[in-house]
């Protein structure tokens, strides 16, 4: 498995890869999941010479092709073809079932997956398919060096409780209840605070998206909405138009969050909360690849997802178990007075609007009832607070004999989200005694212990 940031090159070393396969005579299977990753992946390999033919319904197949790039809701239903090496793109979708039945077929082959976010929302391992992890280079790393672009972020503290939970993330239903009569605030601090540069935004669902886009309409902003039933031609125009600045503002759901390179993006509205840390960062990775011209960038998050997962910046051990330790707890922050930008703590002049921050001077955080106005998150404890106490917990669960799950539903109460310290965990907790149980994690079937959650047998 092969992690890199969103905009540090996974495609472009896939290709390398590839062509190297191909001096040696070898056949490479490229999986995408998306029509427009497809011809993302074509105008790479072309870029590299490599000619490669096309497994996607509407296009002619060319089995001869020692490389072929297949969209995998088209393959499975298809005859799949000889592959020495199969590349993954969006790897982290490779144990649904779908994937996992492609991956079957490929046992004998060589396999690399390659995706920024290696983690699922349901907690499934990726470690029942990779059995190694590379991470080159980290995202300061790409920032420091010039290849990506840092961006200056505005959040509120949103409070979304009382949404219920449906497949480990927030019910779109229950959301779009709670964010629907934001839309016009939304578009109208756009047009306050980035109104000229080209804009995607994230809506919780269609009818979201085009509520957004009805509202930027009505403000005389050249808005478009697409989503998954959009033509191919629709797709292309919206992302033409904010190349050539026809388009000021796509509105979208569901369908850019992955794998599309969009450098002309100069902001994001994010108006979709999520509790997938693997969602947060692909959508703010959308904004940070470079492109002539453009200095900075600026994501709008509406929907407090930075308060929930931390800044783009904060590094993560990735890991191919159940979940990745942050292994640095997050910098410290201030927000503006005047202009509610998040700056570091300490920072004593905000380096956008030159007002003065003291601890006096930050906003209080508005309420629920209105999560739209643009201020600062503060989290309450740092990560470093929270490894501490999760530390204690989960020593007392080894003391006593509890199960694990005692200690991390303990830190989920106190801290609204499940811990992610697994390296913690094996180090500190000691299993009373092995409870096997059986669980299925893509094309693998283990016994685990129900206890300490360690393969057992």
């Amino acid at each position: 498995m092969l992690a890199l940031q969103v905009g540090g090159g996974k495609t472009v070393i896939a290709c390398e890869v590839i062509r190297r396969a191909l001096e040696r005579n070898r056949t490479v299977l490229f999986l995408v999941h998306r029509v427009e990753l497809v011809e993302q992946a074509l105008e790479r390999l072309a870029a590299f010479g490599i000619p490669a033919g096309v497994i996607k319904a509407g296009y002619q197949e060319r089995r001869s092709q020692r490389v072929q790039v297949a969209c995998v809701p088209t393959l499975i239903r298809r005859e799949y073809p000889q592959a020495d090496l199969v590349i993954i793109d969006e790897a982290h979708h490779a144990v649904s079932e779908s994937w996992a039945k492609i991956v079957r077929h490929y046992s004998n082959s060589w396999i690399l997956g390659i995706t920024a976010t290696p983690l699922r929302l349901d907690g499934k391992s990726l470690g029942h398919i990779f059995n190694e992890i590379v991470e080159p280079v980290t995202t300061a790393d790409l920032i420091r060096d010039g290849y990506l672009i840092e961006p200056t972020v505005y959040a509120p503290p949103a409070d979304f409780s009382g949404v219920r939970k449906r497949g480990g993330d927030y019910s779109i239903p229950e959301l779009f209840e709670r964010v629907s009569p934001l839309c016009g605030h939304l578009i109208d601090t756009w047009r306050e605070t980035a109104r000229s540069r080209p804009t995607l935004a994230f809506a919780v669902n269609v009818e979201h998206s085009l509520m957004l886009e009805r509202a930027a309409l009505n403000a005389g902003v050249r808005a478009m909405h697409i989503d998954g039933t959009s033509s191919k031609r629709a797709r292309y125009l919206a992302n033409a138009g904010l190349r050539d600045g026809s388009i000021e503002l796509v509105t979208q759901c569901e369908l850019w969050t992955e794998g599309m390179d969009m450098p002309s993006l100069e902001c994001l509205i994010v108006a979709r909360p999520t509790k997938s840390l693997s969602l947060h960062r692909q959508m703010i990775g959308r904004v940070m690849r470079p492109a002539p011209g453009k200095t900075d960038a600026v994501v709008l998050d509406h929907a407090g997802n930075h308060h929930e997962h931390g800044a783009i910046t904060e590094h993560i051990a990735w890991s191919l178990d159940l979940e990745p330790d942050k292994d640095a707890p997050a910098p410290g922050i201030s927000t503006c007075p005047e202009c509610y930008c998040i700056v570091p703590a300490g920072t004593k002049e905000c380096p956008e609007c030159g007002a003065e921050i003291t601890a006096e001077s930050e906003p209080t955080p508005p309420g629920v009832d209105n999560p739209g106005e643009l201020v600062e998150f503060n989290r309450t404890a740092t990560m470093d607070e929270k490894r501490a106490w999760y530390t204690d917990r989960v020593r007392v669960a080894s003391d006593c004999g509890y199960k694990l799950a005692w200690a991390r539903f303990k830190y989920k109460e106190e801290f609204g989200v499940w811990p992610r310290f697994r390296a913690l965990e094996k180090e500190l907790y000691r299993c009373s005694g092995h409870e096997t149980e059986t669980k299925t994690y893509g094309p693998r079937v283990v016994e685990r212990c129900a206890r300490c959650y360690v393969e057992v047998g």
